[in-house]
């Protein structure tokens, strides 16, 4: 995965157009359809719990389906960028322990995912307007920069491939 540059704006206005989608249709298709299926074999008296869980079940496969189906469209594309990013400091957060002692080593493919981390993190601080910690991430951000440079080390964002991590 490669970092790119998302317009802050536009990701935002694209989220909530998703988010506001997302809770239309599970509206849309949850109610009338619990309602329908407690039409057709609810108790009347009430107790028809499982009945509205499996209409909201029902709606949310549905949406599933869908944003598989659209994620490819470009007013997606932010969206779904900021969406693969999350998942992959997710991976490279399972293994950090791992990864951060190995950089602490000096191992070059350490180094590098760490770097996408710091760099991928602040992206999405700033996306989401997370600003609470990115100072302190600034900070790992330059004391990274100071160890690579320290090791005379050439490192950049395009050297970061996901099999880097399969070794930690």
């Amino acid at each position: 995965m490669k970092i790119e540059k998302v317009d802050q704006k536009i990701y935002q206005k694209h989220l909530r157009l998703l988010m506001l989608m997302v809770v239309i249709v599970l509206c849309v298709i949850s109610i009338p359809f619990s309602a329908l299926l407690i039409l057709l074999i609810g108790n009347p008296e009430g107790g028809n719990m499982l009945l509205n869980a499996i209409g909201v079940v029902v709606a949310a496969l549905l949406v599933v389906w869908l944003l598989r189906r659209y994620s490819g469209l470009p007013w997606m594309h932010e969206v779904v960028y900021v969406w693969c990013l999350k998942q992959q400091l997710n991976r490279i957060t399972r293994k950090f322990k791992a990864v951060n002692e190995a950089a602490e080593q000096g191992e070059r493919d350490a180094l590098i995912v760490l770097n996408f981390s710091y760099r991928g993190s602040e992206q999405l601080y700033l996306l989401d307007n997370n600003t609470i910690t990115l100072d302190d991430l600034r900070l790992k951000i330059t004391a990274l920069d100071a160890q690579v440079a320290a090791l005379g080390l050439d490192i950049s964002l395009d050297d970061y491939r996901e099999e880097l991590l399969k070794q930690y």
